[in-house]
């Protein structure tokens, strides 16, 4: 099975590696299906067991199962791999402000929960907990274990929770907001 990262940005190329052993040692030829509807074409031959890597891109952002076949030089081929998933987002910049939870980092990505967030442009929508929030490590702003401030290139995962809210209505965040640029 390829090994892959589970999250990516569209128009970024990722490697993808592989390597199998062929049982009387022949060199191995590789295929990557990109489930996008494109492949690799075969690669290689490569030594049986040796690391192969592939590189692809995808243009549009959605779930995409990866999965790689190997033959040998002779024709025998392994059948295909368990499928790796990869998530491709596309990012644009938003205004992050709120209490968050399970910050964890992912690669070039910092996932979070939202707690309580407003996001700006998005109607100016309150994001209300449990929603998952990716946002790239190429930020102008602070990410704190419970709370967030800044512009991120982000995307918002689900918004089966949201509601949108009038812009005056905002007070509190843009006051809480002023209240931690100050202590900083």
């Amino acid at each position: 099975m390829p090994k892959v990262a589970t999250i990516g940005k569209v128009q970024k190329e990722y490697s993808f590696n592989t390597s199998s052993t062929d049982l009387n040692g022949d060199e191995i030829y590789y295929f990557f299906d990109w489930g996008d509807g494109t492949n690799s074409s075969w690669l290689g031959p490569f030594e049986s067991g040796e690391e192969v890597t592939a590189y692809h891109q995808w243009n549009d952002a959605a779930e995409y199962e990866i999965k790689v076949e190997a033959k040998d030089i002779y024709g025998s081929k392994s059948g295909w791999s368990e499928s790796a998933v990869v998530q491709i987002l596309t990012l644009k910049p938003k205004i992050i402000s709120g209490f968050i939870s399970e910050k964890i980092e992912i690669d070039e990505f910092i996932t979070f929960k939202a707690d309580l967030l407003i996001v700006f442009p998005s109607n100016y929508y309150i994001y209300y907990y449990g929603e998952t929030i990716v946002v790239s490590k190429d930020h102008f702003g602070r990410i704190w274990p419970n709370f967030v401030v800044g512009v991120f290139n982000a995307t918002i995962l689900s918004e089966s929770y949201t509601s949108g809210i009038n812009p005056s209505d905002y007070r509190i965040f843009k006051s809480l907001y002023h209240n931690i640029k100050k202590t900083n």
